[in-house]
Parts: C-alpha cells; structure tokens; sequence
C-alpha cells in the first residue's frame, strides 16, 4: 500500500476544535474532506501508468489497469481523515491449485488454507507493485511515477478552497442564526 501522509502541526487542537463547533459545521467540513478524498483517488487512477498486457503476462507481473482497479479510499471514524490506498485488497486471483472433486474434512481444510496463503501472497505482491510503480526501484534502473503524490498535490487548493467554502457557510448560517 502507499501511504502518503499530510502533517499539520497543532493536529490535537484542530481535532479540539472540529469537537466545539455545531453539527452543521461538521458536516459541512467532512464532506469537504470526502469530496477532496474521493477527487485524489479519481485523479490517482487517471495519473497511474500503464503499460502492455503481454510482456507484464510473460512475468508474471500485473497486467494493465490491475494497479488502476486497486486504488480506493477509506476514511477515518471522525470523518476528519480521509486515506487514498493502492495495492492491497480488490484484486481476486485465481488460485493455480486444483480443486479436488471430492475432498475429506481434514483434505478440504489444507486446500483451503492453501487457497488463503495463496490469495494473501498475490495481495503482498501487488502492494509491493504499487510502491514500485509510485517510487521506482533505483537498484533495478525504475523510476518513479509518483502517481499518488501528483494527484494529492494537484487537489491541495481545491481542498483549501473545499474548507474554506465549508467554513464560511458556516459563519453565514450562524449569522442568520439557522444553525
């Protein structure tokens, strides 16, 4: 999974202050940070690379928009964090064991221990796909995409003008007193 992280100093206090303000205001401001959230992740599956079908196949590597299928988002239980993912997680991989037509209880559980360890490496695999492709592998001569961090900083001043939006209509409802 990459993991970019955006670090605002005085974090304690903001999340002290999101607790005081009214319940419109919090709304308001969590929907903001989705919409910011769910903009990355769309810009992050635009931006991400990819190449042929077939020489990927012959390595046995990821084929073309398999990286793209994996980007999502999550969000934190406050709502005041949003995370953009990609790796770890969508894909379903065929297992390359075959399935017996008739299996014993103590035969029927190994195969599906088999087909969990087997579905856990093809999630481990992809997730160091996707560090690759993000930061290159100066060893191997790969660059960098940086795919994720293009799409978080072209929404950096949409998000500071999603907030800001949030905020003063806010203000404006608590100056009509509707809140």
């Amino acid at each position: 999974m990459t993991k970019i992280t955006t670090v605002i100093t005085g974090a304690r206090q903001v999340i002290q202050s999101f607790k005081m303000l009214d319940a419109g205001t919090r709304i308001r401001v969590r929907s903001a940070i989705q919409e910011t959230t769910l903009a990355v992740e769309n810009r992050a599956r635009t931006n991400v690379p990819m190449s042929g079908a077939a020489s990927r196949k012959a390595q046995g590597r990821p084929g073309p928009g398999e990286l793209r299928d994996t980007i999502r988002s999550a969000f934190s239980t406050t709502g005041l964090a949003g995370y953009v993912m990609a790796g770890f997680g969508k894909l379903p991989r065929a297992s390359k064991a075959k399935r017996p037509t008739r299996l014993g209880p103590l035969r029927l559980a190994a195969f599906q221990r088999q087909q969990k360890r087997l579905a856990l490496k093809a999630q481990r695999e992809l997730g160091v796909y996707a560090m690759v492709v993000n930061y290159g592998s100066p060893g191997r001569g790969i660059p960098g995409s940086r795919f994720m961090d293009r799409a978080r900083e072209s929404e950096r001043t949409n998000h500071i003008a999603r907030i800001t939006r949030a905020l003063s209509q806010a203000a404006a409802a608590a100056e009509r007193g509707s809140i």
